[in-house]
């Protein structure tokens, strides 16, 4: 089963955007995507729903880590957090592809080390994110064909 795949991921993603969004508020690093956040209220965007430069916002961290915990149920609660699991996965992907500060910081030269911190958060962000929804799919997958055998007996 992909389940734990999914959930190890997923688990990881959760953890290093956390890490993401204390770096963020401690060095003052705003959300640029869709807008652009204030350098002096990035714990406020972070709880409000702006999210920071390196992190997406907490309340879909929040629903994240619900559906960690559903997805290891076999039942439909299970299924629907794998589908939630997966359509964040989404999200989280063209959200950190996306973050000015990514792009800013890969092109800028010489690298110090806040600059090494954001590209390989911003790097292990968006491979995390892909490693979801690809993990995400397969177990949806794997979960409506147990539910078509099941159906069938």
């Amino acid at each position: 089963m992909q389940t734990k795949r999914l959930v190890s991921v997923a688990g990881l993603n959760l953890i290093l955007q956390f890490i993401g969004a204390a770096i963020s508020i401690a060095k003052k690093l705003p959300y640029e995507f869709g807008g652009a956040g204030d350098p002096n209220q990035v714990a406020q965007d972070f709880a409000r729903g702006g999210g920071t430069a390196l992190s997406s916002p907490l309340i879909p961290l929040l629903v994240l880590a619900v559906f960690i915990v559903l997805a290891l149920r076999r039942d439909g609660w299970g299924t629907l957090a794998v589908g939630g699991i997966t359509l964040l996965a989404v999200v989280f992907t063209v959200a950190g592809s996306q973050e000015p500060i990514l792009w800013r910081t890969l092109r800028a030269s010489p690298f110090g080390v806040l600059e090494t911190i954001v590209v390989a958060l911003g790097g292990v962000g968006i491979l995390l994110s892909l490693l979801m929804l690809v993990f995400g799919v397969l177990e949806l997958r794997e979960r409506v064909r147990a539910w078509q055998r099941a159906k069938k007996m």
